[in-house]
């Protein structure tokens, strides 16, 4: 059962590790300022989450408790915004199709 914890835990790293790479070829490739802007927060947010996760996940497996997780739990708080404005940015209707 703690071997399914661990890929548990492991998952969001893989995905982010996706969506780092995939976020950063789309930014490479998008010529408005807007979508490069939204890129750049999603790659941004994809790094926040790697070192989070692995850093709290680190500190819970070495100590075998959550004490002295603040600097995992201030990048989470980086994480959850950064995620928030980048999903705020891509939904917005007033978008223009050519800026």
């Amino acid at each position: 059962m703690l071997y399914l914890n661990h890929l548990f835990q492991l998952l969001p790293v893989v995905l982010a590790i996706v969506a780092a790479v995939s976020c950063a070829i789309r930014f490479a490739k998008d010529r408005r300022r807007y979508d490069k802007w939204a890129m750049l927060l999603g790659t941004l947010s994809s790094l926040l989450l790697i070192v989070a996760q692995t850093s709290w996940w680190t500190t819970y497996i070495i100590t075998n408790s959550l004490q002295g997780t603040v600097f995992a739990n201030t990048l989470w708080t980086v994480f959850n915004s950064t995620s928030m404005v980048t999903l705020i940015l891509i939904s917005q209707p007033w978008r223009l199709k050519n800026d």
